[in-house]
């Protein structure tokens, strides 16, 4: 539920939407944003505010020149949204931030579908900042500067962990007991990655070998199964659960969590090892990036996309991701060669 004042800032950006005094293509586009904002990666809007100031810093060191700022986004980084539709809506929303401020820059974006591309951009400084999976950041670690990482406070992209939830009633007591089992697999970030390191952990195959597992794009649709007792188990992340048990507490009553992963961050926006500029260092004590959350066009951002936060962060919030998956990649390497035949 929104307070007052974000009710205003809501009411303000609409009223301009209607008034035409959006910024082209902002008014074409508007509607998309509006549609898209509970889905788009909260990710993107971090680099809508990093985009916005670095252009602050900019125009304190150079007047009114121009610079670039070069950004790319993993396609793994986008949640239920179109590709297209997600960079578009980034472009108009900076291009609300940087004409209410009255600041200047020039935002290079890229997708990318592979992390050797990424590595390559990353080698020839043809990219500066880049937001990425946990995965790709175990890939590309020591191409990306350690000091600085920008993570979500709240949501689904924020540092979060995963469960395991059966219905108290039910047969699952163990991970043995999911041999065979109706299972529901959250597919956002790294919840199927843990599910496979705990049960090979107790010597069992990956899920896909081990239970019947059905992925889902929502938390819900992977729990609600599992409370009516359709399917036997799931694996989502706790603050989506959390979140559907303060609107209907019997979830909570009815299910129990079997097992747990630590915290883990599976997004985030990195630098390029090596990249320095004013708005880097801004970042490290996080006083720049305040400065622009506090003005009234990132105040109507964070209100549009439903944000509340974003936090600088050093490479140790990533320690627990990498040891995670370092494991996954040993146990995975060693039940091929045990389980898998070869041809």
């Amino acid at each position: 539920m929104l307070n007052k004042t974000d009710q205003a800032e809501r009411h303000n950006l609409n009223e301009r939407a209607a008034s035409g005094t959006l910024p082209q293509p902002g008014r074409q586009l508007f509607d998309g944003i509006q549609r898209h904002r509970g889905s788009l990666p909260m990710i993107l809007v971090v680099c809508l505010l990093l985009l916005g100031m670095s252009s602050i810093d900019r125009i304190a060191m150079a007047g009114n020149e121009k610079e670039l700022f070069r950004v790319g986004f993993s396609k793994s980084t986008f949640s239920n949204i179109n590709e297209n539709d997600a960079v578009a809506a980034l472009k108009v929303s900076f291009d609300t931030v940087t004409k209410e401020l009255d600041i200047a820059t020039e935002p290079v974006t890229r997708t990318y579908n592979d992390v050797q591309t990424m590595k390559q951009d990353l080698l020839d400084k043809k990219v500066d900042s880049l937001a990425l999976t946990a995965t790709e950041y175990l890939n590309l670690r020591h191409f990306l500067d350690d000091n600085c990482f920008i993570v979500a406070t709240n949501g689904r992209y924020s540092r979060n962990e995963y469960i395991l939830l059966v219905h108290r009633d039910g047969k699952i007591q163990n991970l043995k007991d999911l041999q065979g089992a109706k299972l529901g697999i959250f597919t956002f970030g790294l919840a199927r990655i843990w599910l496979d390191t705990i049960l090979m952990g107790e010597q069992h195959p990956p899920a896909s070998r081990f239970c019947q597992a059905k992925e889902y794009d929502d938390v819900s649709q992977a729990v609600l199964p599992v409370f009516f007792r359709r399917i036997d188990a799931c694996v989502v992340d706790r603050n989506g659960f959390q979140t559907m048990c303060e609107l209907n507490p019997q979830l909570s009553h009815q299910l129990k969590i079997l097992a747990s992963s630590p915290t883990l961050t599976s997004f985030s926006l990195a630098f390029r090892r090596g990249y320095e500029s004013r708005l880097r260092q801004l970042l490290t004590d996080q006083n720049g990036f305040n400065r622009l959350l506090s003005s009234k066009a990132g105040q109507q951002i964070m209100t549009l996309f439903h944000i509340s936060g974003f936090e600088a962060r050093s490479a140790s919030c990533m320690k627990s991701a990498v040891k995670m998956l370092t494991r996954h990649e040993q146990l995975f390497k060693n039940y091929k060669r045990h389980y898998i035949k070869k041809p």
